[in-house]
């Protein structure tokens, strides 16, 4: 792990840039870089910090205020070095920030462009308070990332509340194949294919019948539609044959109410809405068809 200290003045916006000044820490810091680089308030293609090297398929730059601050803007500057062919802008990332006993994605993340490029990406997010904040980097197959420059803001606002909700909810499910991952369930990842190769999964390989995946929050969230994304490989995991949702009223779970079907489709977000529950569970319940079930993606919005 590397630490660094940087500080200087945000020449880019009249708005505080809440990195600058900040100590910096990294799962991995590729010689010759430093993490310190990414928080001087230039976004050149030198100094920066970069990964490669690293033996992870994700790494993580973290950011540590020094004191609780509330955020809910990031601006990331990825490096994209054709010449040298190491770094690229990474298959996916989120932002994270320390809740006080674990790493928590940030709420409703929006991000312009939707997939990570060189150079300058946006994230607005449902402000968050808190000391630590990171972005976890799943990097690009057969590359390493590198950032140029990270800064950190407090707009006021965010995104609507109706956005996407799942990302603050800590996922589950009743089995989890060794090689899958549950946190595949709500990493805020779209899937290019219902047999996505390249982005974490979850699936229940070799067990069949009922199984269920689930999002629980730490608070009560108000919830009028879900979508989910199926994960089919054309061998053991196939489309479910039927599926629902059901939610948590306290005391026991129940189908949500008013739901007039629920489609089964591949290679798309099926999506269902009903009327408002007030929860803090949701669980999508899935009756295997022709082998086991799996999901790539929950989204639940209010």
């Amino acid at each position: 792990m590397a630490v660094g200290r940087a500080a200087g003045v945000d020449l880019t916006s009249t708005t505080p840039n809440l990195a600058q000044g900040a100590t910096t820490t990294a799962s991995y810091t590729a010689s010759g870089t430093s993490t310190g680089a990414a928080v001087d308030g230039f976004p050149t293609n030198a100094p920066i910090w970069g990964s490669t090297g690293s033996s992870n398929a994700t790494d993580w730059y973290e950011v540590n205020l020094g004191q609780t601050r509330t955020v809910d803007d990031a601006w990331l500057y990825f490096r994209d070095d054709r010449a040298g062919n190491r770094y690229r802008a990474p298959a996916s990332y989120q932002v994270q920030y320390w809740n006080g006993s674990t790493w928590v994605n940030a709420a409703n993340q929006v991000k312009t462009p939707a997939a990570a490029r060189a150079n300058h990406n946006r994230v607005r997010f449902t402000p968050i308070s808190t000391q630590r904040i990171r972005v976890q980097l799943t990097h690009a197959s057969g590359f390493r990332t590198g950032l140029t420059e990270l800064k950190l803001y407090a707009r006021g606002g965010g995104p609507p509340p109706s956005g996407n909700l799942a990302g603050a909810a800590t996922p589950s499910a009743s089995y989890t194949s060794a090689w899958e991952s549950v946190a595949a369930l709500n990493d805020g990842i779209d899937p290019p294919s219902s047999n996505d190769t390249v982005n974490p999964r979850w699936g229940t390989w070799p067990n069949q019948g009922q199984q269920w995946a689930e999002l629980t929050w730490p608070t009560v969230q108000t919830l009028g539609a879900a979508e989910v994304y199926f994960f089919d490989d054309n061998g053991g995991v196939r489309l479910p044959a039927s599926w629902r949702l059901q939610y948590w009223t306290g005391t026991a779970y129940a189908d949500v109410p008013g739901v007039g079907g629920y489609p089964i489709a591949l290679h798309q977000y099926n999506r269902v809405t009903f009327p408002s529950v007030s929860t803090t569970r949701l669980r999508v319940v899935l009756e295997s068809g022709a082998g086991s079930v799996g999901l790539l993606e929950i989204k639940a919005t209010g």
